[in-house]
């Protein structure tokens, strides 16, 4: 079952990259970033998945200290890379809404390449940060993870080190990227629906609000799941609902 779910997953991902990438009609900025939206999601699928499989075929369901690292570091970047990348397809749906003459001078295929690298980059240089505190931890056992993979409040339960700094930059890392996310989206939704509100016809409005859906859908979604686990209290009942989410 699950490896079922981790093909169609994979799958579903990699056709709408292949479909963005091949499509003479598709080569605009919205679904150049819904394919590096894809590439992301289908980078999450891999953080994880291969190793829960691994597992659920083996006896010994063990993974080393780096190994534990590594899948924090890339599950950390790629979320990090999401959020940012959300807030510039925010920033492609309000130029095309609030500035549509100037849409195809403002959103040329450079700019979209650079706003998609800068993404990626901040997502990883937050991942680093993240990782580079774990490496002053100290594990002394226990060494049994309650979780389907490695993630950072599993790993700092099992700290034997004072861990008041590796939640510091925790909070503050993670409160920076999603705060400066969420203030460009709502900083261009607004914008966005006091445009859609001076539109005169009804069709006129449903047409420009369409191309809206789907992006706010998204950032609900994955807003969502990250606030309520970024709020959850450090209990043992916290940590099943924590697996819930993922």
């Amino acid at each position: 079952m699950f490896l079922l779910l981790y093909i169609f997953t994979f799958l579903g991902n990699f056709i709408i990259m292949v479909i963005v990438l091949c499509s003479s009609r598709l080569q605009t900025p919205m679904y150049f970033f819904l394919g590096q939206l894809s590439f992301l999601d289908l980078s999450f699928s891999n953080v994880f998945s291969p190793k829960i499989l691994a597992d659920l075929l083996s006896k010994k369901k063990t993974i080393t200290l780096y190994g534990c690292f590594t899948q924090v570091y890339f599950f950390s970047s790629c979320a990090g890379t999401e959020f940012f990348l959300l807030a510039v397809m925010a920033y492609d749906r309000y130029v095309a809404i609030c500035s549509p003459l100037l849409y195809s001078v403002i959103m040329i295929k450079s700019l979209c390449v650079r706003l998609a690298s800068a993404s990626y980059i901040g997502g990883f240089l937050h991942a680093l940060i993240h990782v580079g505190c774990l490496f002053r931890l100290s594990f002394c056992g226990p060494d049994v993870i309650n979780h389907f993979g490695c993630d950072f409040p599993v790993l700092l339960k099992l700290s034997c080190t004072d861990i008041l700094i590796n939640d510091l930059v925790r909070f503050g890392l993670s409160a920076l990227v999603i705060a400066s996310s969420l203030l460009v989206i709502i900083f261009s939704y607004i914008h966005i629906v006091a445009t859609i509100l001076k539109i005169r016809t009804t069709a006129g409005r449903r047409r420009a609000a369409s191309t809206c859906i789907s992006h706010f859908t998204s950032v609900f979604l994955f807003c969502g799941s990250c606030f309520f686990m970024e709020i959850l209290p450090n209990s043992s009942s916290s940590e099943q609902q924590y697996k819930g989410y993922l």
